[in-house]
């Protein structure tokens, strides 16, 4: 596998880890109060090579109520 390929194979982790986050926070947002079902709180994704970090404002959720889920998938 090449530099490029792993670059972006992490690109797409990125992607897809993002798109789950903002998945969760619009069904979060209907339990709360189902009038943010239109509003996604911006969110922030940080790749450090060896760790990606998720940065995103979730008033009044508890982080004991937040589940995050990582899907890894390597292309041959």
């Amino acid at each position: 596998m090449t530099m490029e390929q792993s670059t972006t194979d992490i690109a797409v982790s990125v992607n897809k880890v993002e798109a789950g986050v903002n998945e969760l926070i619009s069904r979060l947002a209907t339990v709360v109060d189902p009038r943010l079902v239109t509003r996604e709180p911006p969110i922030d994704v940080f790749d450090n090579g060896d760790s990606v970090i998720i940065l995103a404002d979730l008033p009044g959720i508890r982080k004991e109520n937040i589940k995050v889920r990582l899907v890894v998938i390597t292309w041959r």
